[in-house]
């Protein structure tokens, strides 16, 4: 599974007769809105721009196994480019070389890019073309895990609890909430 790997992930278990939320409130900072957040339907994504009276951003829980939670990164990081776009955030670029800076730049104490997700469509030849020849060996592979994924940008992600957090529940319902696309995360456009 690579969603726990990339977002921050805390994990509830819950009493049998236990009924699990419609939703989950996390604390926040004004700073992360707008934000994305789940819906109580699997698979599907609002943006977010308010919090709540307590200073607290609502996320629903929708249902979706656990194996196969990886089907939701798509449609997430899908709905991140949407805001970045409608906000017209700087974190889009045409070279891989200036999003990875954008996030060694945005992140707290000169952080380095956590992770990037490549889309399972693109081949060898042009994940090479994007990267460089050399790519395995080129810092992209070194400092940074490359995952596939089946979207279709290629994303750059700051650390784990920069960029959000997935709230898994013991009865595979899960919440997901990204609370910092405009500074933790960076797309490549038009590759």
């Amino acid at each position: 599974m690579i969603l726990p790997r990339i977002l921050d992930h805390d994990l509830h278990g819950s009493k049998n007769n236990e009924r699990t939320p419609l939703w989950v409130e996390i604390p926040s900072s004004p700073d992360f809105l707008p934000c994305i957040v789940s819906s109580s339907r699997s698979g599907s994504f609002l943006i977010s721009r308010k919090l709540t009276k307590e200073g607290k951003v609502r996320t629903g829980i929708f249902s979706h196994p656990q194996d196969s939670i990886d089907q939701l990164i798509s449609p997430l990081f899908s709905k991140a480019y949407e805001l970045s776009v409608l906000e017209d955030y700087k974190n889009r670029f045409t070279l891989a070389h200036d999003a990875f800076r954008y996030i060694q730049t945005c992140g707290e104490s000169d952080t380095l890019p956590h992770c990037v997700l490549v889309p399972d469509s693109f081949s060898e030849s042009k994940i090479r073309l994007i990267f460089g020849t050399n790519y395995e060996n080129e810092k992209y592979a070194n400092l940074a895990k490359i995952f596939r994924y089946s979207g279709d940008k290629v994303v750059f992600l700051s650390r784990p609890d920069y960029v959000g957090l997935y709230t898994a529940f013991m009865n595979s319902k899960g919440s997901l909430l990204l609370h910092n696309v405009k500074l933790g995360v960076a797309f490549l456009d038009n590759v």
